[in-house]
């Protein structure tokens, strides 16, 4: 049995973690062979397992999930309608354009923002002025900052420049949001800037880096991915801590699988003498 084919079993296992976990690993390999499998997990009845679904489906760009995802944006959690949102602009099928406008005059914090990137990363010219508008929200920061990138990305010529340059701005929600947003496109020339993200003061923009240089897979990552998992601290469990050292194992795996023979030289996480293991090793979920 091969590695997509025991995490496609493990999408149907009894556990809430377990599913999880699952639907994580296949996002981040973009596995197209999951999609089905992960078009029912979209009924599943745990919000935060719908939400990595939509999540993963999003990273595959899986052009059918395009049909069903709008039915998430009317989902009880949050989360779920935030996951699907942002699944709609990383696919950017038929149709996503006109939902993802509509989503503009949502409540949502979580869902203006999302919205927002979205559009940004698909570049609609047709957003200008929604987005406009929520430069002047005059409650979340988190809100200006993702309609001021998506403003910026939608330029055109030059985009990926400014993300780039965004990666050093003062606002930690604007390098959080540029970082992910490159490693969404695949940009290589970000690499040695997100490396240097890793030591960045902000938790958020630690993980979004990892998560960044794992999607991009570069094997000049891979050093520094090793260093940041030969830090105690790391594996310690604790605000963005845990997102990202879980995205930075799974990096350097990823990594390693395509680069290195031994994928044996990778660090192995710890068994803490509290009841909390992080991630897919071990209890619970952030």
């Amino acid at each position: 049995m091969t590695k997509d084919e025991a995490s496609l079993a493990l999408l149907e296992d009894e556990s809430e973690k377990v599913r999880y976990w699952a639907a994580w690993a296949l996002g981040m390999i973009r596995s197209e062979g999951a999609v089905e499998s992960l078009l029912v997990l979209l009924e599943d009845k745990s919000a935060r397992v719908r939400a990595r679904a939509a999540w993963a489906l999003g990273l595959i760009g899986a052009k059918r999930a395009v049909e069903v995802l709008p039915a998430l944006l009317d989902d009880e959690s949050e989360e779920v309608r935030a996951s699907a949102a942002g699944a709609l602009g990383a696919i950017q099928g038929e149709g996503a354009v006109e939902i993802l406008l509509a989503l503009l005059d949502d409540e949502s914090e979580e869902i203006l923002d999302r919205a927002a990137w979205a559009l940004g990363l698909i570049g609609e010219k047709q957003a200008v002025e929604g987005l406009l508008a929520l430069l002047d929200d005059d409650e979340s920061e988190r809100v200006r900052d993702s309609a001021a990138l998506a403003l910026e990305a939608i330029q055109g010529e030059g985009a990926v420049e400014i993300l780039l340059a965004r990666l050093e701005d003062e606002s930690e929600e604007m390098r959080a949001r540029a970082a992910w947003v490159l490693g969404l496109i695949g940009e290589k020339r970000a690499v040695e800037s997100l490396l240097a993200l890793l030591d960045d003061e902000s938790g958020e923009v630690r993980a979004n880096a990892v998560g960044a240089l794992g999607l991009i897979g570069d094997e000049r990552a891979v050093e520094g991915m090793l260093a940041l998992l030969s830090r105690t601290e790391w594996w310690r469990f604790g605000p963005l801590n845990l997102r990202a050292c879980d995205w930075a194992y799974g990096t350097v795996l990823k990594i390693l699988a395509h680069h290195v023979a031994d994928p044996g030289i990778v660090p192995q996480p710890p068994v803490l003498e509290s009841d909390v293991i992080i991630g897919p090793w071990g209890k619970g979920l952030s």
